[in-house]
């Protein structure tokens, strides 16, 4: 599987890659949202991981751009804000 994610904490994408990497995932990061929207359409990911409080473009920003470019891949929202 391979997997984009958008998180702009460097700590939460080293902890989540590893996670991710120990299951035999492809982990590839974008560290804001602007990064992730053209990563996510490249077409290369299976699956994109989204922080929802980013610099830049926060989660629901990106999220709307790729839907109404017709991204049409699960996009998974995460958060460390509870």
């Amino acid at each position: 599987v391979r997997v984009l994610l958008v998180e702009d904490s460097i700590d939460n994408q080293l902890l989540v890659s590893k996670f991710l990497s120990r299951e035999g995932a492809s982990v590839d990061i974008a560290s804001n949202g602007v990064e992730g929207v053209k990563k996510a359409l490249s077409g290369e990911h299976d699956v994109v991981l989204m922080d929802i409080q980013m610099p830049e473009l926060d989660g629901y920003g990106a999220i709307s751009q790729l839907r109404e470019k017709g991204f049409q891949k699960p996009i998974i929202a995460l958060t460390a804000h509870g």
